[in-house]
């Protein structure tokens, strides 16, 4: 990484701390785009020059955890199932960091429509990324990529990985902490595992 690179990520990673420091401290409603520049040491325009706006900021680290996932799919076998990758990543690609800032994230959307709606939309656009991959890994392995499986797929593992969240919100509010973060994760796992199998009949015990 170059040293202008490395400007950037650092001075990316500061906005992004900056906006879940306020965010944490006096709410959503109290983030200004002027307030997390300011806590972050650097100008508004700068703020703008990463972001396209403040909800935007308190997004990225869905970004970040696609971009993991995304580098172990780049680096995998062209014939390893992206499912069983992220089920054997999936402690790596939900950094401890990040899982602490999506449950806070997660707890504010649920008040305001607006948060929801950017939250939605990053996930949306998550999944479109992940399919651009998966077509391009697909190809990697030799002859023209199944449209159907790859843009099913995406769909479907984005389906059930919301509705591992969602199951985890009930049960713990979305509170962070190692205990929470450890129940996500199984889960996650546990939703992954179903789709791979079919959703056959369940095991006993499972979510």
């Amino acid at each position: 990484m170059s040293l202008r690179q490395a400007h950037k990520e650092r001075t990316r990673a500061a906005l992004v701390a900056a906006a879940f420091e306020l965010l944490e401290e006096h709410g959503f409603d109290a983030l200004t785009a002027d307030a997390v520049a300011d806590r972050a040491g650097v100008s508004r325009r700068t703020l703008f020059n990463y972001f396209g706006s403040v909800e935007e900021v308190l997004v990225h680290p869905d970004t970040l955890m696609l971009e993991r996932f995304l580098d172990r799919l780049r680096e995998s076998n062209p014939d390893t199932s992206p499912l069983e990758l992220l089920r054997e990543h999936l402690p790596a690609v939900v950094t401890r960091e990040d899982f602490e800032r999506i449950a806070l994230l997660t707890r504010c959307a649920r008040e305001h429509s607006g948060l929801r709606r950017v939250k939605t939309g990053s996930m949306l656009r998550c999944r479109d990324r992940a399919v651009e991959l998966f077509l391009e890994h697909r190809r990697e392995a030799g002859g023209a990529p199944d449209r159907l499986f790859v843009f099913g797929l995406a769909h479907s593992g984005l389906g059930v990985m919301e509705t591992a969240g969602a199951i985890w919100f009930e049960e713990t509010g979305g509170l962070g902490g190692a205990t929470s973060r450890a129940r996500y994760l199984e889960l996650v796992e546990t939703a992954l595992e179903h789709l791979r199998s079919g959703f056959g009949t369940p095991p006993a015990g499972t979510a």
